[in-house]
C-alpha cells in the first residue's frame, strides 16, 4: 500500500517535471511549454532504507556528495550537467514528494527516488544514465539502502542493461555516443 501512496506522489511530480519540454526565453522567470503531454521514456530508481528511515542530514551530505543541487522553484534536488541541463532527479518518496529545505536535517525520510526523462537529456542520454546508476549505487551504500523499481524488485543487470540500450538509441539519434560529450 506503501508503495501504491509513494508511485502516486512521484507521478505526480514527474507529470509536473518530465512531460513537458521548456524553452528559456531568457528571463528567468518565463519559459515556453513546447511539447506539453509527449510521453517520454522515463527512468526510475527508488533507494529505500532497509531498516527504518534516512536521517535528513545524512540524506543531504550523500546529495551533496553525488553532485545534486537542490531547486527552490520544485523543492527537489537535479543533477546538472555542465550547461546547467538537468540530467536526473530526486524527489522524497512519500506525499507530497517535495523537501521543505528549513527542515531537511532535522527530519526523516522513508525513501527517496530518482526519476530520469531521456527526452530532455537527448544527446547525453548515455552519460546522464551512467551518472544516474553511479548516484543511486553510492546513496545506496552510503545509506544502508537498497536500490529497487515500481514493482518493489531490486534493480539488476537486465534492468540497467535495459537503460543503456534506451539511452544508446536516444543518442544515435542525435549523432552522438560519447558519454562525455558536453557533459
Amino acid at each position: 500500500m506503501i508503495l501504491f501512496y509513494l508511485s502516486c506522489s512521484v507521478a505526480a511530480i514527474v507529470i509536473a517535471l518530465c512531460w513537458r519540454e521548456f524553452i528559456s526565453t531568457g528571463n528567468k522567470d518565463e519559459v515556453k511549454i513546447v511539447n506539453e503531454g509527449k510521453k517520454s521514456p522515463i527512468i526510475m530508481a527508488y533507494i529505500m532504507p532497509k531498516e527504518g528511515a534516512f536521517n535528513g542530514y545524512d540524506l543531504l551530505q550523500v546529495l551533496t556528495i553525488c553532485d545534486l543541487r537542490y531547486d527552490a522553484s520544485s523543492q527537489i534536488f537535479h543533477k546538472y550537467s555542465s550547461d546547467e541541463t538537468i540530467l536526473f532527479s530526486l524527489a522524497c518518496s512519500s506525499e507530497p514528494g517535495i523537501f521543505d529545505m528549513s527542515a531537511l536535517g532535522s527530519r526523516v525520510y522513508d525513501g527517496v527516488v530518482l526519476f530520469l526523462e531521456i527526452d530532455n537529456v537527448a544527446k547525453f542520454a548515455r552519460s546522464a544514465v551512467e551518472q544516474f546508476i553511479d548516484a543511486s549505487s553510492h546513496m545506496a551504500e552510503e545509506l544502508n539502502a537498497k536500490v529497487i523499481n515500481s514493482r518493489k524488485e531490486i534493480i539488476g543487470d537486465d534492468e540497467i542493461l535495459l537503460w543503456r540500450t534506451i539511452a544508446d538509441n536516444k543518442s544515435q539519434k542525435f549523432g552522438t555516443l560519447d558519454m562525455f560529450d558536453g557533459v
